[in-house]
């Protein structure tokens, strides 16, 4: 066998040694996050304390067996007098307390003890970099949002297809539930939220909401979004296609015009691009008048 030469293996060495110790370091670092994790919950981790909101040992008795998923203390706390709908500091409910990190159990739990999940948070302090509990949204309003079990969870005791969220930071207000319905946070399938957009529906979610502050119907916002399928959905389930935005003049039309040509069209992936063909066909067939205005027929080359 040809020797490599002392250079080579002095630097396969260093790569080797330097590779050692970038190992170690990364152990080491698991070991410390791990520990710092069993030795705090996420709450104290994000420094918040069940005693700046709540008041009583009860309840906060209950916060604390929420923090460590303890479905026999949080038993005790309910039997020790404890609120399951206590409205803490900034509205701040024990189900909120529940929503960022607690397992599924324990929101279930807290559910089936007739936890309100429809209670609008007013503050601000759980907006930080790792938890967004918006101002101005109820729980409903939030598992909308991301997903999950939890979203079941809720329609399933309680949760509100139009409970309008109160006025967040920047001064919007009225969204209902259906408003905030995306896939983007976790990331799920077109069919999952469909899915979920059925659950709305069946909970009495109006596809025609109020036109809340900015303006935008929900119809449309999937649309800007290039959710076509979603957009899609919910026109079938009865959706107008002919209200105008009074801020921006659009109708949906119009809308689907400035989503899906120019600049914007080129986000549109391949997927996307089926979506949007399959809405075309939809509209071609149902309003064949205003699909005469539509600017783009599905197959325009900026579809990738």
């Amino acid at each position: 066998m040809e020797e490599r030469p002392a250079n080579h293996r002095q630097a396969v060495g260093f790569i080797c040694h330097v590779g050692r110790k970038v190992t170690l370091a990364i152990v080491l670092c698991l070991v410390v996050i791990g520990g710092c994790n069993r030795s705090s919950t996420f709450w104290g981790q994000l420094g918040l304390r069940a005693s700046d909101y709540f008041e009583g040992d009860a309840d906060l008795a209950l916060c604390k067996a929420i923090e460590n998923s303890d479905l026999h203390a949080i038993d005790q706390a309910i039997a020790n007098g404890a609120d399951v709908n206590a409205i803490g500091k900034d509205g701040v409910t024990p189900l909120m307390w529940a929503f960022p990190d607690s397992s599924a159990e324990v929101f279930e739990k807290l559910l089936k003890l007739g936890a309100d999940p429809n209670v609008l948070y007013t503050g601000e302090s759980l907006q930080t970099r790792k938890l967004a509990f918006g101002q101005g949204k109820a729980v409903t309003h939030q598992v909308t949002i991301y997903g999950g079990k939890k979203f079941y969870l809720v329609f399933e005791h309680g949760g509100d297809g139009n409970l309008p969220a109160g006025p967040n930071k920047m001064g919007i207000s009225g969204r209902p539930p259906i408003a905030m319905l995306t896939g983007v946070h976790s990331g799920e399938s077109s069919e999952e939220t469909i899915k979920r957009l059925q659950v709305l529906i069946d909970h009495g979610a109006d596809m025609n909401p109020a036109r809340y502050s900015d303006g935008f119907l929900p119809v449309e916002g999937q649309c800007y979004g290039h959710n076509f399928a979603v957009s899609l959905a919910m026109l079938k389930a009865g959706a107008d296609p002919h209200r105008r935005n009074p801020l921006t003049d659009r109708d949906y039309f119009d809308v689907l015009n400035f989503a899906s040509t120019g600049s914007n069209g080129k986000w549109i992936n391949a997927e996307q691009a089926k979506e949007l063909k399959v809405l075309l066909a939809w509209l071609h067939e149902q309003y064949p008048e205003e699909s005469k205005r539509l600017k783009v027929d599905g197959s325009a080359a900026v579809f990738k």
